[in-house]
């Protein structure tokens, strides 16, 4: 981004901004949607002195988390 900004263009700037701004925004929604819910699950197991359950919960977010994310960087690239 430095170096466009150095050009002087207004619009490869922005369009700079906005792809890097999508790269960002578009697996860091992802994550934090699947982690709110990953939340969810180990407080109960928590609350319920549950520890075998946290780890299974956890485990299963990773390999969810990683399912995802291969598709999303396919379409990023």
């Amino acid at each position: 981004m430095l170096f466009i900004a150095n050009m002087n263009d207004a619009t490869h700037l922005a369009a700079i901004g906005l792809g890097n701004m999508m790269i960002i925004i578009i697996p860091y929604s992802v994550m934090i949607g699947v982690n709110t819910a990953l939340e969810t699950f180990v407080a109960r197991a928590q609350g319920r002195n549950n520890l075998r359950d946290c780890g299974l919960y956890l485990h299963r977010a990773i390999l969810i988390i990683t399912l995802i994310y291969i598709p999303v960087t396919i379409m990023l690239f």
